[in-house]
Order: C-alpha cells, then sequence, then structure tokens
C-alpha cells in the first residue's frame, strides 16, 4: 500500500501495523509526514527511486527523475546571465488572509531550485496591503482539488480584486494557477510543478522552448 500519512490513520485505512500484521507492506510518502519539513524536491526524488527499487523498475524511476533534475538544469543554465532573479510569491485562498507557501514547502523550495527569489518566505499569512507592496514579478495560485477545472476563478480572485488588479504582474498575465497536485507530496507529478512554475518566473524563455 503506498499513500500519504494521513491515509494510514485509524478512520481511514489504518495504521500500518495493521497491514504488517497481515503480511502487506506500507509505503509512506516523506512530504506527506507532519514533521517533514522542510518539503524538497529531494525527497519527491528519493520516494520515486525507492518506489522503482520496491517495484523493480529501477531504470523507469532514474529517467522521471532524471526528466525532472533536466528541466530544473534547462531553466537555470539558460537564465544564468539575468542579473534580475525573478520575485515569485506563492499563494493560497483560504481563511481571512491569503496562506503563503514559505521557504519550507515544496513550491517554495521549487522557485529557490530555478534561482528565484521566494517573497514572504517565513510567512504564513499575507495581507493585500503587503502583496501590493511586495509588487512580485509573478504570484502562484495554488488551486485544491476542490477547484480543478475552475482554475479561471481561482484566478480572477486576484485579477479582479479592487485592490490587487492594478499590480504589474495582474497586467503583464504573470498570476499562474498551480495546481496542489504538482506542489505538495507530489511524486511524478512534481515534474508539472517544476514546468508551471519555470514557466511563470521565466515565460521568454519557455515561449521559445
Amino acid at each position: 500500500l503506498v499513500g500519504w500519512h494521513s491515509t494510514f490513520m485509524p478512520k481511514v485505512l489504518r495504521s500500518t501495523e495493521f497491514w504488517h500484521k497481515r503480511g502487506v507492506n506500507t509505503f509512506i510518502a516523506r512530504s506527506s509526514m507532519i514533521d517533514a519539513k522542510p518539503r524538497t524536491l529531494a525527497n519527491e526524488y528519493k520516494d520515486i527511486l525507492d518506489l522503482g527499487k520496491i517495484f523493480d523498475k529501477n531504470e523507469r524511476a532514474q529517467q522521471l527523475v532524471g526528466q525532472m533534475q533536466q528541466e530544473v538544469n534547462f531553466a537555470i543554465s539558460h537564465t544564468a546571465g539575468y542579473q534580475k532573479r525573478p520575485r515569485a510569491l506563492v499563494l493560497e485562498f483560504m481563511g481571512k488572509e491569503p496562506t503563503v507557501y514559505g521557504e519550507k514547502s515544496l513550491a517554495g523550495n521549487i522557485v529557490k531550485e530555478l534561482h528565484g527569489e521566494l517573497l514572504a518566505e517565513k510567512q504564513r499569512a499575507i495581507g493585500l496591503e503587503q502583496v501590493v507592496e511586495l509588487d512580485p514579478d509573478v504570484i502562484f495560485l495554488v488551486v485544491t482539488e476542490f477547484n480543478y477545472g475552475h482554475e479561471q476563478d481561482v484566478l480572477d480572485r486576484v485579477n479582479k480584486h479592487k485592490a490587487l488588479k492594478n499590480l504589474r504582474c495582474v497586467k503583464e498575465g504573470r498570476v499562474v494557477a498551480l495546481p496542489l497536485y504538482a506542489i505538495y507530496s507530489s511524486g511524478v507529478r512534481t515534474y508539472d510543478g517544476i514546468k508551471i512554475i519555470a514557466a511563470g518566473m521565466y515565460p521568454d524563455l519557455y515561449k521559445e522552448k
């Protein structure tokens, strides 16, 4: 059984010990653990390679990890001469104030691995006034499973907001939908997260690709 930490809770599939006693092995994705901070690309790579060993698919696992690493290397190598690093803010609208995906999140780690500046990286939440003050080059809006297929509605919360619609990144069309499946315990879908964030940070580079 392969799952998140929450998969093996009493009211879901029961504990790993329950399954082990019945001869069923278990694998918990590293970044889904409650104390798994920071969440990093390195941990996603490890999960993929470990699953490759478990299922005797080492070559395929290495290929998938290599593809992700190649995408990261493509972005940073082709932007090495940039004097100004893109300033990125990763947000999710929930509660009274937007939640910030900071330095300990996988999304934040990807921004940094791609040599971007992660704004508000030590905060858990942010006020709209501060978003305006920060004036990010790009805003990534996390789209959860409840809004898959309705990404434009999520984007409009920034694009059409009275306080935010005049931001430079809004006017330049650099408010980007970022699905949760690509940046939280994402496994093979981490590749999607890398490409979305890289293209949002370096739009000119990816227009040519």
